[in-house]
């Protein structure tokens, strides 16, 4: 349906003139629709940024470069004030980019609710130009030529790859279909993030401050990777260090192995640490307490809270919450560039049902497997695990109907599209394969160099959901006894050429463009 909606669009723009006459030269339109803009904001969002960037990459020859603010019909004219500006941002942005584009920005009505309030870029290239800019592979430098996609009638109802895990179940978290979490992954969930220091373990700095960003950086993330599904509203009213009654070493947590023994039941520090807070913080309907500590508390006492939908009273009233803290502000032991925000996220995804950890621990390709590796995306596995993917993004496909070449043209998980984001490839009751595509996005920088790389193009991992969870960072052979892996080089999973798995073969056509085959 969003293609045939899209196209739909298109076919008004090129029929009915959006698009400024220009005398008797043959040109090749190409058009991108941007993400949605949220109530009556007319600024871009870093994913509306990356998509024009894409855009005005792809189109190096370009002559024109029109942005139409789209308005459903039935709305008042007034609303065409603030489609234009959101037009006018994408074309000045564009214009930033190439100062020799010609751009221009207007407004239209359309039937289409769904591309109301959005904006349509339309990319004209003289026809013999267009013909001039092949998509080259930077290794070889041969020319990379797609192929018409022929995967359509073979498109089964995702309810094909919705695997069902009936063993090695782990609790809270799943790896396969019926879904087990302790908090909800869609909808708007409440979290509480308190800065809390100690006598012997001082808080440095104004929290306002210091954690200004990563407040910011945690809505923003899981908005633009649940595109919407998921909105975290964030509880955060600590002018300064919150004060815990007692010393660092009280607050601990021998089964996380932070500290050898607790001096207290972890509950009772946590109720202690909320009623410091209580006089700041509103406790209603909040679903997950993060707590920030001090390095030093980290550092020299090992204090740690943790736990899974546990009961507490505030003076708002009960509440039921998953607990998490541990991490020092730029502790010791951490990373340099090391971050709340993104360390937030990957243990909050933990709660809401994300086992992560995988395909390979440690690599920089997912905020679930590094928090403070390249990438913040998730796995397209657990996004469709947890309701954030649905037919829209994912093509699935059974082994069995691979009796011809398919070719298959991908979006990215960094940065989503109108097109397939994951194509997952069902081999049997228990395991399938699923294919991602890489690239820069707002939340994911290309390294391809460093500690734990990430490369542009596409990567393939097996999940079996009913294999055992195995983690042991000791062991180098960890991920071929874990139910998912990368296909490939376990270490850099880009497919360069091909890989095959289980008789099924993945083929890099072009930039973009990947064939499924049998062996």
């Amino acid at each position: 349906m969003k293609k045939l909606i899209a196209g739909l669009v298109s076919v008004a723009v090129l029929t009915f003139g959006l698009v400024p006459a220009q005398g008797a030269t043959k040109y090749v339109a190409k058009q991108k629709t941007l993400s949605s803009f949220s109530a009556s904001a007319t600024g871009l969002t870093p994913l509306q940024r990356s998509q024009v960037e894409q855009a005005v990459e792809a189109n190096a020859y370009a002559e024109k470069f029109i942005c139409t603010g789209v308005r459903y019909y039935e709305q008042a004219m007034s609303v065409n004030i603030t489609v234009r500006k959101r037009a006018k941002a994408a074309c000045d942005y564009a214009k930033e980019l190439n100062p020799e584009l010609s751009t221009w920005y207007q407004t239209k009505s359309t039937a289409a609710r769904s591309y109301s309030g959005r904006v349509l870029l339309t990319i004209r290239t003289d026809d013999e130009l267009a013909n001039l800019v092949p998509s080259h592979n930077a290794e070889t430098g041969s020319i990379d030529q797609d192929q018409p996609q022929n995967w359509g009638s073979l498109a089964l109802p995702l309810e094909a790859c919705q695997l069902r895990e009936t063993k090695n179940f782990l609790g809270g978290q799943s790896k396969g279909f019926p879904v087990e979490r302790s908090n909800r992954a869609v909808g708007n969930v409440k979290i509480a993030i308190i800065p809390v220091d100690f006598s012997n373990a001082l808080g440095e700095g104004s929290p306002a401050e210091l954690f200004k960003e990563d407040i910011r950086l945690i809505g923003e993330w899981a908005k633009h990777f649940s595109r919407g599904k998921l909105t975290y509203e964030i509880e955060f009213n600590a002018k300064s260090w919150i004060r815990a009654p007692k010393e660092a070493q009280w607050y601990t947590c021998a089964q996380c192995g932070g500290a050898p023994k607790e001096l207290q039941p972890k509950n009772t520090g946590v109720q202690q640490m909320i009623a410091a807070a209580d006089m700041a913080y509103d406790f209603e309907g909040v679903e997950i307490i993060y707590f920030i500590f001090p390095a030093d508390a980290d550092r020299k006492f090992g204090t740690t809270a943790y736990g899974f939908n546990q009961n507490f009273s505030s003076q708002d009233g009960p509440i039921t919450a998953s607990i998490y803290g541990d991490l020092g502000w730029r502790a010791g032991n951490r990373p340099a560039n090391a971050t709340v925000w993104d360390h937030a996220i990957h243990e909050i995804l933990h709660f809401q049902g994300f086992v992560g950890h995988g395909p390979s621990n440690g690599s920089g390709h997912y905020i679930t497997s590094n928090q403070w590796g390249p990438s913040k995306a998730v796995t397209s596995w657990e996004a469709f695990l947890n309701g954030w993917f649905d037919e829209e993004e994912i093509l699935c496909l059974d082994k069995k109907s691979l009796e011809q070449e398919l070719f298959i043209t991908m979006d990215s998980i960094d940065t989503f599209g109108d097109g397939k984001e994951s194509v997952m490839v069902r081999l049997n009751a228990e395991e399938l394969i699923v294919i991602e595509r890489r690239e820069p996005g707002p939340f994911t920088k290309i390294c391809s160099n460093c500690n734990a790389s990430l490369e542009t193009g596409f990567t393939a991992y097996r999940v079996n959901v009913n294999g055992p969870h195995y983690r042991d960072d000791r062991d180098p052979s960890s991920y071929q006894k874990n139910f998912w892996s990368f296909l490939g080089d376990n270490k850099k999973p880009k497919i360069d050429d091909s890989v095959e798995y289980q008789g099924v073969r993945i083929t890099r056509i072009s930039d973009k463009q990947m064939k499924l085959s049998l062996d």
